[in-house]
């Protein structure tokens, strides 16, 4: 996908999430725009050159998620804000970026050490700019209902 429909996507179901548990937007906000900008964070991949694989296991797996929420964390932790903070920030961004992949065509690898598995659902091109502003648009009305009824 590209980022606008990965920050969409990760907007929406953060802040569906945030409402279904009656979070406040005060301490709600900041865990959705951390989580926003780490659904973007593993495409980084495509801007190495080569050398590090796009849609390979250390950017687009649960593994990898781990190894940038440990990361993220530790600069959280380091900062004054407390390590969890940054971890499940983070964790779930990537997360919420691999289960936007998997509704593309691009097969990769969300379960490796694990598991070789391949995974594309073949819902949609990840290129598609439609579905793509379609998932930005739904974010920005799910960020603005969590911020009128939150």
């Amino acid at each position: 996908m590209r980022p606008e429909g990965h920050a969409g996507f990760s907007l929406a179901v953060m802040s569906a999430s945030m409402m279904f548990f009656r979070y406040p937007p005060a301490l709600g906000l900041p865990i959705i725009a951390l989580t926003v900008v780490f659904s973007v964070f593993p495409d980084l991949d495509i801007r190495t050159g080569g050398f590090v694989e796009h849609r390979g296991p250390l950017t687009h797996s649960i593994f990898g998620a781990v190894v940038m929420a440990v990361l993220s964390g530790g600069v959280f932790l380091w900062l004054g804000f407390g390590f969890w903070s940054g971890f499940i920030g983070a964790f779930l961004g990537v997360v919420l970026h691999l289960v936007g992949d998997m509704a593309t065509f691009a097969k990769f690898r969300p379960f490796w050490p694990l598991s070789n598995r391949r995974v594309g659902l073949g819902l949609f091109r990840s290129s598609d700019r439609f579905v793509n502003w379609a998932l930005a648009v739904l974010g920005i009305v799910a960020l603005f209902a969590y911020l009128e009824n939150g």
